[in-house]
Order: C-alpha cells, then structure tokens, then sequence
C-alpha cells in the first residue's frame, strides 16, 4: 500500500489569512473565530479522512500514524474535553471513560446530515485464570492481566442519526459489550439501534455496568462521526490513571491501566493531550510523571480545565505554565471551562461569557471570575481554539509521514 498525502503548501497570501486568524484581536467573540476556522478545517477534511481509514485497518504495526491521545489522571475533566471536541453529550461520571479506551474520529460532512457509526474493536482476548489477578502478575510481558493479545477483530454495534441522549446511552451499553468479551455482543444493543428487545432503561443499563464479565479491558469503543459542523479530528479518550483502586483485589488495575497510558503515550506519531484541573496541583499529577519518564514532553499539549474551579489567588503555577517555564511541554497549554451540566450549546456559551468577561468584583462571592492575570493568553482560551490548534497540528504531522 502506498500512501501519498495530498496537503500542499498553503501560497503565501493564505499562510498570511491564518497567520491573521492566530493572532485575533482579544475582543473577538469565540463564535467569529469559529466561523473563521471553517475554511482552514475545510482543507483538511481529506487529509484526516484518509487518516481515520488507515487507523481502522490497523496497521499501525506498518506505518507509524499520527494520532491525539487525552491522557490524565482521575476526575481530571477529560469527559469535558472529548464532549466539547466530539460535538455531542458523552457519559460523565458513569465509569465509560474509566474502563476502556474509546476511539473518536470527526469529520466535516458535506451534507447536512450527522450520523455516528459506534464498533467495538478487539485486540485483545479476555482469558481468565481460576486464581484472583495479584499485582505481581502484571508485567512486561503481560500488560494487561488477564487480556491476551489476538488478531484484530471489529463488530459493528449501533449507527446513530440523532444526537440526542440515545449517543450516552448507546456507548455505555458499547461498554458493557467491551467489558463481556466472551458474550455475544448483540444482547447488548438498546432499542432503537437494531437491538433486543428486553429492558434497557436506566436501572437495566445500571445492573449491567455493575455485572461486567471484566472490570478493565484494553480493548476499543470506536466512534466514526460525521456532521456538518464538526472538526476534522482523530484521537483516544484512554481511562484516568489512579493511585489506589476502590477494592484492595483491584490494586493490580492501578499497574493495567498505567501500562496502557504508556503504550499509547509510546507510539512516535502520537500528540499527547495532558488534561490537568485548575483546582489541584500540578505538581501531584501521576499522568505528567509518565509523559516525563517516556521522554514525551516534546509532543505534549497541556490542556489547563476547570478554570472556573481555580482558586482565588492561585494564578502564579499556572501562569509560569503558560510561558513555559514551568511543567514544559512542547504544544504549550491551552485552557478550558466547561460545566458538567446543560447542553452543548450552553456549555459553549457559558465558556464564551467566562473567558470575554473582564475580571471585576464579583457581586457574590460563589460567582467565578476569569482573572486579568490571565489577559495575555486568551488567545489560548477556550475549546474553538483548542480544536482549531489540534485540527491543524493533525493534518501537518501526518502530512510529514
């Protein structure tokens, strides 16, 4: 097989135009810079179509692809991300993001119509042993206890056409699937999707999660969606990386998961999300540590969330971030607030209001208040931006393979 990336040198007036769009005055609202963006999206719709077709042949093991991996410790506001950037309300707090790697590609369709394709990608076997998983079982040579590698294998789950909750719903009973390998996977697709037609209201699909087969697998949720207003992305949402498991049998999982944070975090042509919450420190952060130990900053892009969270008077760590001096990473940092509640569009708009507002004293104590310490990097506020940066980041690492 042979792939020739068809990205060519922008002529130097339209280098300039983005150059342009960069450097946005501050005033600008985030909807303008949005509509800006469109046109450079536009152009790399082809190269990230090609993309998410070689990914879903597996050939990594052939050809090196570039790739956004969302990587963070626990609670770190990673389901924000991928909601934001996906385009459609994903499961928080339900445990999905935790329990399994899943695989989002977006795309810009030319057409009006929005659809989301959901598989289930096995790489791996689950084969149990009589004996409970002891830490010590983990290792080099058998990462991820007790999953065993196998030939790829992909099985089609759900095809959706309407972005309403039925997406959460679906992918949680796609989890459910992932997490009991050895059962047939059709007992699991709801109603409406071309499933059974037994129960699956909330407290079913709540029983379930809790009865698993397994508690983690390596293997992948993968979600192809296409729509008219969506950015042309590829990347991994991998589970939170934890220090200590609920459960003392479950110890080991602390060791299962930070091995498949490194895998993904290893492969060369991988541009790693670092999501880390403005209300810690991020100097406890375990995920960071890992991106040092395999020597990744270089290929690193921190994304700062929960601003709205930072404590008051707490701005120095995080500005000595933002210039680079401290916790460097090669993409820089960008910044991010998005609420746990509402739909998208008022998720986006509640962004839009916190980042433009100008710090003032707050009538009650309890309203949030984007700091002026932070006036020089709004250009690095908020998901447009993010997405634009990634959009743009993807196409010129692949178009160098």
């Amino acid at each position: 097989m042979e792939v020739r990336p068809r990205i060519k040198s922008l002529p130097e007036e339209e280098e300039e135009g983005l150059r342009a769009h960069a450097s946005l005055n501050h005033s600008g609202s985030f909807i303008s810079n949005h509509q800006a963006f469109q046109a450079i999206g536009q152009k790399l719709r082809e190269v990230n179509d090609t993309l998410g077709t070689l990914q879903s042949l597996g050939i990594q093991h052939v050809a090196q692809l570039p790739e956004l991996v969302l990587v963070g410790d626990q609670s770190a506001g990673k389901s924000s991300i991928m909601s934001a950037i996906a385009g459609l309300n994903l499961p928080h707090n339900t445990g999905v993001c935790t329990r399994c790697p899943i695989h989002i590609r977006s795309s810009r369709s030319v057409s009006t119509e929005w659809s989301c394709r959901i598989t289930l990608q096995q790489d791996y076997a689950f084969v149990p042993g009589r004996a409970p998983i002891a830490q010590d079982d983990v290792s080099p040579e058998n990462p991820f206890p007790p999953w065993v590698k196998q030939p790829r294998v992909v099985k089609d789950f759900a095809t959706i056409r309407d972005r309403v909750d039925s997406v959460e719903r679906v992918l949680r009973w796609a989890q459910v699937a992932i997490l009991n390998h050895n059962a047939n996977h059709e007992m699991f697709i709801p109603r409406g999707t071309g499933g059974h037609d037994g129960d699956d209201d909330e407290e079913a699909l709540a029983r379930a999660e809790e009865r698993t087969e397994a508690k983690f697998s390596p293997n992948t949720v993968a979600l192809e969606i296409k729509g008219p207003d969506l950015p042309d992305l590829s990347f991994y949402d991998l589970p939170g990386v934890f220090m200590n498991a609920p459960q003392d049998e479950d110890q080991y999982l602390a060791q299962v998961v930070e091995n498949l944070t490194r895998e993904y975090i290893s492969h060369p042509g991988a541009i790693i999300l670092w999501a880390v919450p403005m209300n810690t420190d991020a100097m406890v952060s375990s995920t960071f540590k890992i991106i040092r130990q395999m020597r990744a900053e270089a290929r690193c892009l921190g994304v700062m969330t929960k601003a709205d969270l930072l404590p008051r008077g707490n701005h120095a760590q995080w500005i000595s971030m933002l210039e680079g001096v401290d916790h460097r990473t090669g993409l820089g940092y960008f910044v991010t607030s998005r609420p746990d509640t509402g739909d998208l569009d008022k998720q986006a708009a509640w962004e839009e209001s916190f980042f433009n507002q100008r710090a003032r004293l707050a009538s009650h104590a309890e309203t949030p208040v984007w700091p002026a310490a932070f006036a020089d990097f709004e250009d690095r506020c908020g998901v447009v931006r993010l997405k634009d940066f990634l959009s743009r980041k993807l196409a010129e690492e692949f178009a160098k393979r």
